[in-house]
């Protein structure tokens, strides 16, 4: 049972996806997305057995 402090978790949701909107984190997602891909394509950050 939630205390009545508690902050309700659907607006907590919906704040985030303000905090989203705000400050352009999808569009920055979407901007580095082919970088992101090539990084995982390549993980050459990851040991090698053989």
């Amino acid at each position: 049972m939630r205390r009545p402090a508690e902050p309700d978790p659907p607006a907590v949701a919906l704040a985030n996806l303000d905090i989203f909107e705000r400050e352009g984190l999808n569009q920055r997602v979407l901007d580095n997305e082919a970088n992101f891909l090539k990084t995982l394509e390549k993980p050459n950050w990851l040991p090698r057995d053989h």
